[in-house]
């Protein structure tokens, strides 16, 4: 069982991503948390794979930020309008199997307005989301985490470690060039 899907866009912010990741499985173990560069062993067949972890869990957070609406293929065509794109089929199938869909906005992302999205991901947009900051991001990640622990069966198993200053967590938004 993984718990935890983290849907997310290369291309977009990947600090967020690895910021979200890493205080996650702080919080409930590495193994209750798929993030598919993280999470998939090499030689793993990577769409059932994906599909089986999806399936699996209790909670997809749709990571977007600034670049998620606009990050294009080698054609110059929006990713999002691709069918085939795994942002978009990660999305499309846990609201179609019922699996609660948390936009995680990052930085001052807003959410795209309905008609900016595929139809078959609209619903995206009717979720509750919460927003994480780099200016604010350990109450932010505390809250998503609060959040999270909702959303998760009673039995879950969570694995609490120390809280990380949020100092450090700045620091690790904006990282030296």
């Amino acid at each position: 069982m993984t718990g935890i899907f983290v849907n997310y866009r290369t291309h977009d912010a990947m600090f967020g991503a690895d910021l979200i990741d890493e205080r996650l499985r702080a919080e409930f173990g590495a193994r209750h948390v798929f993030r598919d560069h993280r999470s998939v062993r090499p030689g793993t067949a990577f769409p059932p794979e994906l599909w089986t972890r999806l399936q699996g869990s209790h909670v997809l957070l749709a990571l977007i930020g600034p670049y998620w609406l606009s990050v294009r293929d080698d054609q110059g065509r929006r990713r999002l309008d691709d069918p085939r794109d795994y942002v978009r089929r990660e999305i499309r199938r846990a609201l179609r199997w019922e699996i609660p869909v948390v936009p995680v906005l990052l930085g001052d992302t807003p959410l795209p307005d309905p008609p900016a999205l595929p139809e078959d991901i609209r619903g995206l947009c009717e979720r509750v989301g919460l927003r994480v900051r780099s200016h604010s991001a350990g109450p932010d990640l505390d809250a998503l985490v609060t959040e999270v622990s909702t959303l998760l069966p009673a039995d879950f198993a969570v694995r609490r470690s120390p809280q990380v200053p949020a100092a450090v967590l700045r620091s690790a938004a904006h990282p030296a060039p």
